[in-house]
């Protein structure tokens, strides 16, 4: 109804009623190559067409089939460009060949703009036009295409492929034009959508089969026999004359390929000409363009994200779409694997390496979605296979620093302290389903939970973490890959925390057993407050008497203090490490003192003492003067006297201590037997392979595990007598 107040508006206006009005637009649209008609327009040329057409009897239907006055308006519309087009093409004036074509090229872009009349006319057919009205138009148009293709086919393609050369003869990307080859597969596509006069019956009563009858006519005829064989012709001839220059013409031909059958509706055209490229100019060089694209510089494009990044992307993507360039892409993600894990070994800094992993991560999604999008899909699953597989045996041999640990899983344990630890300093750019991600890469996950567990303690432990809940949140996200089973340490450490026994309100601390407690404890050492001492030992004789055979180590380094600060601005209550009281205290009372001297004052290491001070720096409660940018050591410290915030927790974020896993063999047989004997108690008795198999699902998650690896621990537990054999290869547990 909105369409019929809109047409009744047009209808009085003067403006858009005048006798000439269609005749100028159908003339714009033949003359005027710059000419797109605004949806008024188009209504207004429906409504006029339509008023003149009712002038018209109604045609009888089996006379004519075209009994709708919309039919009769389209077809005038339609008509009419015909005809003065065919006076043009035809003049005398038009001499040469070439420029008949380019008229015929401009007559198929100026069909496109006519074609929109009839998509408003179809678009509203319920209240205007009969579904078998709009198949009908549908049939002329495809007619009108098909007639203006059969006469001039071999012109239209002599003068598509040559509209190529810049390209390809002159090495000049930017003139190469794609245009009339878009335009003759447009013409192509269009005249097969429909179908003849005579073919209308059969339409009606299957119309899919009528199409696909008419596709396969018109695509064996025009699309493979006479378009594929000129462009296979064209690049085998471009291919030996700039046989020196091909490689560096590449890129820019490939891209205009790639954008050219990005815009093709028919797959079979598509990877036809992707074939052609493929086998005349592709494969060829295909040494020449690997080295080109695996180079460092085009690594480094990529993880800089610069604008060319999108040019390769695109090169790939479209050699895709040829089944054999599978096996390129393969050896293109290996050599890509090989040089971007080159600047992950030598980095030092751990935020500067998990940014760097996330766009890894970013990399290898561009990778995943060219699978799924542009190879054929019964190579889909084998190339995501390979791609998975070949990150993980990079990534298990690459060589970290070794304030890393030189290990994927001991940097990966790295990254995710730093993601949980309190004040992010990703900065939300990291989140926790790519830390998942980038631990699936990892074969031996058991050495990450050890290191995991062991900075998810100091973390707790310093209240440096973000929050006990994230901290279960990840947990239970590493637990979808890891049997809880695995993660028990873990969780346990969660909920000691939440167990704090206090002892006054000064003073509070929590217990927990000394197997959950960091495996490296040889923390550094500083003067403890005299209030904090005094605590210290009024407890430790209080738990002596309580648990007279339980021996306690208390870690200092660890502890957390609460401190009410007076200073000029008003007080502030904040929540420290029990280190930075010692320091505070020492530079409250001298004021101003150089970092030597404070280093003696205080008795503390002056490398950990660096990292306090780095720490209440950045807090803003210490400022520092003189001496070399970026060299703590050699400033002068100044305790801030006009500090103030009423509340604040300053969490040195210490690099987590590097864990030598020692004996790794006899830790995992040993899970694994704790596995076995786990399942075995709930079953009862199981056949031997069904357990080796339950078993291998369950640990190869957490580390590589073999059949014969479990059949040493099935062996060891029945000399131990925790497993029985049984007949017909039964295993039966023994109380």
């Amino acid at each position: 109804m909105v369409l019929c107040v809109k047409f009744v508006k047009i209808l009085n206006s003067q403006k858009m009623m005048t006798s000439n009005f269609l005749t100028n637009f159908i003339n714009s649209i033949l003359c005027d190559p710059a000419y797109s008609p605004d949806p008024d327009t188009y209504l207004g040329v429906i409504w006029e067409v339509y008023d003149i057409s009712t002038l018209h009897p109604i045609h009888d239907p089996d006379t004519n089939p075209f009994e709708h006055p919309f039919e009769v308006a389209y077809l005038h519309i339609t008509g009419q460009i015909k005809e003065l087009f065919q006076n043009q093409i035809m003049s005398e004036l038009i001499e040469s060949r070439e420029n008949r074509i380019n008229q015929i090229y401009s007559f198929i872009r100026r069909m496109k703009i006519t074609n929109h009349i009839f998509r408003y006319i179809n678009k509203h057919r319920h209240t205007f036009i009969h579904k078998t009205v709009a198949c009908k138009v549908a049939e002329y148009i495809s007619n009108l295409y098909f007639g203006v293709l059969e006469s001039n086919f071999d012109d239209l393609v002599n003068v598509a492929i040559s509209s190529l050369n810049p390209i390809m003869i002159e090495g000049n990307q930017e003139k190469a034009d794609f245009t009339l080859l878009e335009s003759l597969i447009y013409l192509i596509n269009s005249a097969a959508a429909g179908y003849k006069v005579e073919e209308y019956e059969s339409f009606k009563l299957n119309p899919e089969k009528a199409r696909e009858e008419r596709w396969s006519t018109l695509y064996n005829e025009y699309v493979n026999e006479k378009i594929m064989l000129k462009l296979n012709e064209f690049f085998e001839t471009i291919a030996k004359e700039t046989e020196n220059a091909l490689p560096l013409l590449i890129p820019g031909i490939v891209d205009k390929v790639f954008n050219f059958t990005k815009k093709l509706k028919n797959i079979h055209t598509r990877n036809l000409i992707c074939d052609i490229l493929y086998n005349n100019v592709v494969e060829n060089e295909i040494i020449t363009l690997n080295n080109a694209l695996t180079s460092k510089r085009a690594i480094d494009i990529i993880i800089n994200k610069d604008n060319e990044y999108s040019l390769e992307r695109k090169y790939l993507s479209s050699l895709t779409y040829h089944p054999k360039s599978l096996s390129f892409v393969q050896h293109f993600f290996s050599r890509f694997m090989d040089n971007f894990i080159e600047p992950l070994e030598k980095e030092v800094n751990i935020k500067n390496l998990g940014l760097l992993m996330l766009k890894f991560l970013d990399y290898i999604n561009d990778f995943k979605t060219l699978a799924y999008e542009d190879i054929y899909v019964r190579e889909t699953e084998s190339f995501v296979s390979f791609m998975e597989k070949e990150i993980s045996n990079k990534l298990k041999v690459a060589k970290f620093h070794q304030k890393f640990g030189g290990n994927y899983q001991v940097v990966l344990a790295f990254i995710v302290d730093a993601y949980l630890k309190r004040g992010n300093s990703f900065k939300n750019t990291v989140q926790a389903q790519h830390m998942i991600k980038l631990l699936s890469y990892a074969e031996e996950r058991d050495i990450f939970i050890t290191h995991h567990t062991n900075n998810l303690f100091v973390r707790t432990a310093t209240r440096s973490t973000t929050g006990l809940t994230y901290e279960k949140t990840f947990l239970n996200k590493i637990a979808e890959f890891i049997n809880e089973e695995n993660l028990a340490k873990s969780y346990s450490i969660l909920e000691a925390a939440k167990q704090e026994e206090v002892f006054n309100s000064k003073f509070s601390y929590f217990t927990i057993k000394r197997q959950l407690a960091p495996l490296k404890r040889n923390y550094p050492s500083f003067p403890l407050p005299k209030d904090y001492q005094e605590n210290v030992e009024k407890v430790s004789a209080e738990l002596k008497k309580k648990h007279p055979n339980y021996e306690y180590e208390w870690l200092h380094y660890l502890g957390t203090a609460n401190l009410k600060l007076q200073t000029e601005k008003g007080i502030s209550y904040l929540t420290t490490s029990v280190a930075q009281v010692s320091v505070l205290n020492s530079l409250i009372k001298v004021k101003k003192i150089p970092f030597s001297d404070l280093a003696s004052l205080v008795g503390i290491d002056q490398a950990f003492l660096e990292v306090i001070i780095r720490t209440l720096s950045n807090a803003k409660l210490v400022i520092l003067e003189g001496g070399e940018k970026g060299k703590i050591n050699t400033n002068t410290i100044i305790f801030n006297n006009k500090y103030h915030m009423p509340k604040a927790i300053i969490t040195d974020n210490w690099t987590p201590k590097v864990i030598k896993v020692r004996n790794l063999d006899l830790q995992r047989s040993k899970c694994a037997q704790a596995a076995i004997v786990r399942i075995m108690k709930q079953n009862r008795m199981m056949k031997t392979q069904q357990l080796m198999e339950i078993v291998i699902n369950e640990l190869s998650r957490l580390f590589p595990i073999t059949i014969n690896d479990i059949q040493s621990c099935i062996r060891e537990l029945i000399s131990d007598e925790y497993l029985e054999e049984k007949e017909d290869s039964h295993l039966a547990y023994r109380e």
